[in-house]
């Protein structure tokens, strides 16, 4: 029996690692987004308007330094990630920590092994 991981995403995502001094600002095209990030805060007003009524909502998300906030879309713009994103070179280096245990090991399932 051998010790198995679920493949690794290779999938590239653009975005920022934060700390106290990251600030952005984004609006998309129609205005209906705009974003703001300053002092590890996160503030997002979205409005949604149709024929029959206009919503404006406010959100606010306190990060902690080291988190990251990707860019999804020109549509969407910045998204706060509720998985951890790492860099490329952190995500080797958690690959290196498990490499030796690329080995065979004991069956402590009960019945026959193929």
């Amino acid at each position: 029996m051998k010790n198995l991981i679920l493949i690794p995403n290779c999938e590239i995502y653009k975005g920022i690692v934060v700390d106290e001094n990251t600030t952005l600002k984004y609006e998309n095209k129609d205005k209906t987004i705009s974003q703001e990030l300053k002092n590890l805060e996160f503030i997002q007003t979205q409005i949604i308007e149709t024929s029959e009524y206009k919503t404006e909502t406010k959100t606010t998300i306190y990060l902690k330094k080291g988190m990251v906030v990707l860019f999804e879309n020109e549509e969407r713009g910045y998204v706060v990630p509720v998985n951890k994103y790492v860099t490329i070179k952190e995500a080797i280096q958690e690959l290196e920590y498990i490499k030796d245990l690329d080995t065979e090991v004991e069956n402590d399932i009960k019945g026959n092994e193929n």
